[in-house]
C-alpha cells in the first residue's frame, strides 16, 4: 500500500471529492441569491474569498511545513475542508428557506441594497406564478440575511486554508519520492482533477430541480419562486471530501525505496539534529531562511514568468462564476438546465 501508486490514486480521489463544491456553488449560485437577498456582488465576493485564505497561507505552508509528515499534513488539511464544506451548508438549517419580505412593486422593479426583488410585473411572468400584495402589484423580495452571509465568508476563507498544503506540499512528496516517475503521476493527479467540475456542474442541477426544503410546493421549476435545493450538495460535497483522509494518515513520511535500516538511522540522525538544535533557534532559523528563500524564487526568470503568465487567467473566474446564472436569466433556462449546458 505505501507506494507511490497508491498515493497517487489517493491524491486524485481527493482532487476530484475535495474540489467538486467549487463548480457546485457556481451552479446554485442563482438559488442562493434567491434564498439570503444577495447580489451578484456579493456571491462574487464569496467566491474569491477561498483565493484569500489560500495566498495568506500556501507561502507559509510551503515553507514552515517541508519538513513535516506530508501525508498527515494532507489528511489533517482533508478534514478542515470537509468542515469548511458544512459550514457552507449551515445557513438553510439556521435561517431555513430565508425570509420573504413584501413591500409592493407596482408595474417597476427596483433595485435594493436590501433585499433580492424576483421578476414579476414586466417580466412577462403569468399572475399565478408571484405573490400578490393585495395592491395590485407583485411582491417578491427576499430579506438581505447577513448571518448567512458571515457563514459563507468563513467557510470560504477555512476552504481557502485548507487547500493551501495538497498542490503544494504534494508535488514535493511525489518528487521526493520518485523523481524519475514523480512528471507521470503528477500529470495523473491534475488530470483527474479535471472530473471534479463536470460532476459538481451534473450535481448542482440536479440539486437545483428539488425544492429548498425538499417539500412538494405545487411549482414548477421556471416559477420565479422556486428555490433549489441549494444546500444539499454542499452537505454531500463534505461527506464525499473526507473519505481520502484516513488513507492518506495511513502513508509514511517518506515512502522512497529505503531498507529499514537506512529508514531507522535517518530517523536517528534526525532525533539527534533536533536535540542539539533548541526550540528557540530551531524557530529563529526557520524565519530567517523564509525571506531569503523568497528571494531566491523571485530571481528565477522562468518561474517569475510562468507566474505572470497564469496571472492573465484571472478573468476566467469571473467568467465561469456567472456563465449558468447569465444563461439563465438571458435565455430563461431553469437553473437545472443553465448548469448542464
Amino acid at each position: 500500500f505505501a507506494n507511490l501508486r497508491s498515493f497517487t490514486a489517493t491524491l486524485s480521489l481527493l482532487s476530484v471529492l475535495g474540489n467538486m463544491n467549487y463548480s457546485y456553488y457556481t451552479a446554485v449560485i442563482t438559488q442562493i441569491e434567491l434564498n439570503f437577498g444577495l447580489s451578484s456582488s456579493w456571491t462574487g465576493f464569496i467566491k474569491n474569498i477561498d483565493n484569500i485564505g489560500y495566498l495568506s497561507c500556501t507561502l507559509l505552508v510551503s515553507h514552515f511545513c517541508r519538513y513535516s509528515n506530508k501525508p498527515r499534513l494532507f489528511a489533517s488539511s482533508t478534514v478542515l475542508a470537509s468542515i469548511a464544506i458544512f459550514i457552507f451548508a449551515l445557513p438553510h438549517f439556521i435561517y431555513g428557506s430565508g425570509e420573504r419580505v413584501l413591500p409592493s412593486i407596482n408595474q417597476t422593479l427596483h433595485n435594493s441594497t436590501d433585499g433580492k426583488y424576483e421578476l414579476c410585473a414586466e417580466s412577462g411572468s403569468k399572475p399565478e406564478q408571484c405573490i400578490s400584495d393585495g395592491n395590485g402589484g407583485f411582491a417578491g423580495v427576499h430579506a438581505f440575511n447577513a448571518g448567512a452571509l458571515a457563514l459563507f465568508i468563513i467557510s470560504e476563507l477555512l476552504q481557502g486554508v485548507a487547500q493551501s498544503p495538497k498542490f503544494t506540499l504534494s508535488i514535493t512528496y511525489m518528487d521526493d519520492s520518485s523523481k524519475k516517475n514523480s512528471p507521470k503521476h503528477i500529470g495523473v493527479m491534475l488530470g483527474m482533477r479535471s472530473f471534479a467540475p463536470v460532476i459538481g456542474f451534473l450535481m448542482g442541477a440536479w440539486a437545483s430541480s428539488i425544492y429548498v426544503d425538499l417539500s412538494d410546493p405545487g411549482l414548477s421549476e421556471d416559477d420565479p419562486r422556486w428555490i433549489g435545493a441549494w444546500w444539499l450538495g454542499f452537505v454531500i460535497c463534505a461527506a464525499c471530501s473526507i473519505i481520502p483522509a484516513l488513507p492518506l494518515a495511513l502513508f509514511p513520511r517518506n515512502i522512497s525505496k529505503q531498507t529499514p535500516e537506512q529508514i531507522e538511522a535517518e530517523r536517528k540522525a534526525m532525533e539527534t539534529k533536533n536535540n542539539l538544535k533548541g526550540l528557540k533557534h530551531k524557530t529563529l532559523k526557520f524565519f530567517s531562511d523564509f525571506p531569503a528563500a523568497f528571494v531566491r524564487l523571485m530571481k528565477n526568470p522562468l518561474l517569475v514568468c510562468l507566474l505572470v503568465g497564469s496571472s492573465f487567467n484571472v478573468y476566467l473566474s469571473g467568467y465561469s462564476t456567472f456563465v449558468p446564472k447569465y444563461l439563465a436569466m438571458q435565455f430563461q433556462m431553469t437553473a437545472s438546465m443553465a448548469s448542464i449546458l
